[in-house]
């Protein structure tokens, strides 16, 4: 089994095997390397480095590439990958490129095939322009198309096709294009939002449904009869919560969309690995919903991390839970084994850690430096079964997480301890 880690950096000494010749001007390249950070037993008491490093390439042009915190990367044929990300660079994909909708002066979305030994581009696309440095996404369905997003305001989309929506809404909205496997062409593209701003965070295609996860600040998001939450709960205060939309596979007819927050900030991300609606994140909110019995009711100051996960018609929270201390906790990624659920993220002094566990000790000392956490909870988030600080004396922060075959918790992120 091989774990594809994909980062951002500014510096790394490595020879890499696809190398452009303009690489001396590019200022953040994405680096694709296989290596698994570090590993852990299910338990979270006893770790591993992999010392393997089977590859390293850089990947870009002569300005810049960012994918915030990483670039998307998807299984492809034949041992191939896709990955997703965004480009300031006029010549990147120059010649790989069948659809090159670039547009100077503004990150541009990407999505490239790379050669199984990443030793060449073998296919490429350009979709255009899109807000920020954030929310890079994608997924492959089960006929090998690819589905790529972002979110963007009506400067620089371009409708095509039958998808929910030809035009954004106003403010930002999400982005979605479906592209053929070889990426020379856009099968379908639409859009997703209300009035006000709307950022994607996540694509999942779950039975047969297409869903689009991310942050709202809209009042007015086609939610359905009988959703989790009829409305947006950040009036008064101005922050976004989260939204869940539903869609056929073909992402033409809305099956339903509801709100989750409370009245405070919310942000996360939607498991890529679990086969449920499982999200970690975190929020400013108090009043954040969280179910009967979970393993933390209680907001715990600044920032908590929340897990939450819905039933697919979006219709119940079957378990949500607040975790966290009196300072900020972030969570990143979660994934699903055996019925539990592993998360990480970045916590403060006072994040909860379990006995035996790796490490108990809060290792960044003064002035925020926060550590990686790594944890684990029962699937019903009734209890916080292993607990975890991962990191040095500066800021550390899991990015990634999966399960390997033997049953070891991969973790994956950056450091600058």
């Amino acid at each position: 089994c091989r774990d594809m880690i994909v980062a951002t950096t500014d510096m790394f000494g490595i020879n890499s095997l696809y190398k452009p010749m303009n690489m001396s001007i590019r200022i953040t390249p994405l680096i694709v390397f296989l290596l698994s950070h570090l590993t852990l037993s299910a338990q979270l008491t006893s770790g591993k480095m992999y010392e393997s490093l089977q590859y390293a390439t850089y990947l870009g042009g002569a300005d810049q590439e960012e994918a915030w915190p990483t670039p998307a990367v998807e299984e492809g044929p034949n041992g191939t990958f896709y990955i997703a990300g965004l480009t300031k660079s006029a010549d990147f994909l120059a010649d790989e490129a069948v659809i090159n909708r670039f547009t100077d002066n503004r990150y541009n979305l990407f999505v490239c095939m790379i050669h199984p030994d990443s030793s060449s581009i073998l296919a490429g696309a350009v979709l255009g322009p899109v807000e920020g440095f954030r929310g890079v996404n994608m997924e492959r369905d089960h006929q090998g198309n690819i589905l790529v997003g972002g979110f963007n305001s009506d400067q620089g989309f371009e409708s095509m096709g039958t998808g929910y929506r030809s035009q954004p809404n106003g403010g930002t909205d999400a982005v979605l294009f479906k592209l053929n496997g070889d990426l020379s062409e856009v099968i379908k593209q639409t859009c997703f939002g209300g009035s006000g701003d709307d950022e994607l965070y996540g694509i999942r295609i779950i039975n047969n449904s297409l869903y689009l996860f991310g942050t709202t600040k809209s009042t007015n998001l086609p939610v359905h009869d009988g959703a989790v939450q009829q409305n947006f709960m950040g009036v008064s205060t101005g922050e976004p919560d989260l939204f869940i939309a539903r869609f056929d596979r073909n992402f033409t007819i809305l099956l339903g969309c509801t709100y989750l927050g409370g009245s405070g900030l919310e942000a996360g991300y939607l498991s890529q690995e679990s086969t449920s609606l499982l999200i970690t994140g975190f929020t400013g909110s108090n009043d954040y919903p969280v179910t009967e019995g979970a393993y933390d009711r209680t907001f715990n100051g600044f920032f908590d991390v929340i897990l939450t996960r819905l039933s697919d018609d979006l219709s119940e929270i079957e378990a949500s839970t607040y975790i966290g201390g009196a300072g900020g906790d972030f969570g990143y990624d979660c994934t699903v084994k055996d019925d539990h659920i592993f998360f990480t993220g970045h916590g403060a002094p006072g994040f909860p850690v379990t006995q035996n566990a790796y490490d108990r000790t809060y290792n960044g000392g003064p002035g925020g430096y926060d550590d990686a956490i790594v944890c684990k909870l029962n699937w019903d988030m009734t209890r916080l079964e292993a607990s975890t600080f991962l990191g040095g004396n500066q800021f550390d922060n899991g990015v990634k997480i999966l399960i390997d075959p033997i049953g070891d918790v991969v973790v994956s992120g950056y450091t600058y301890s």
